[in-house]
């Protein structure tokens, strides 16, 4: 956190961290299973799923309070952050919260608030499972 004026700004930069992280796919584009954030770390590679979970233990290590969430679209895991969406921050709402989309997988290094189209479209039709954390 050292360095960041911010919620925000400490956020993207778990972020950009989580991002930087080589993506590992399975053979054959299969799903390489569940990876736990020390044991990713170790390997320095993961998924969407490892590295949502890297992503969301960052962030409640050191924002306890704030509402996360692990959000499901068909075939791949994202992140949901509780704050206050800015300008243009693409956010859903689940059960009375208002969520910022997050996307730590990369490689695409999606601002906080953004992500890939198919991922607004399934939200946008409802194909969106959230997982409170």
């Amino acid at each position: 956190r050292e360095g960041t004026g911010s919620k925000r700004e400490f956020i993207s930069r778990a972020l950009r961290f989580s991002q930087s992280i080589p993506y590992q796919k399975g053979r054959r584009g299969q799903d390489t299973g569940f990876q736990r954030p020390l044991a990713l770390l170790a390997r320095n590679k993961g998924d969407c799923d490892g590295k949502s979970a890297l992503f969301l233990s960052l962030l409640k290590a050191e924002l306890p309070n704030t509402p996360l969430a692990m959000v499901y679209v068909p075939g791949h895991a994202l992140v949901g952050v509780g704050i206050q969406p800015e300008r243009g921050d693409q956010t859903f709402r689940y059960k009375g919260e208002t969520y910022v989309m997050a996307e730590p997988v990369g490689p695409a290094a999606f601002p906080l608030g953004t992500t890939a189209r198919e991922n607004r479209r399934a939200a946008k039709q409802g194909k969106v499972r959230v997982v409170p954390r």
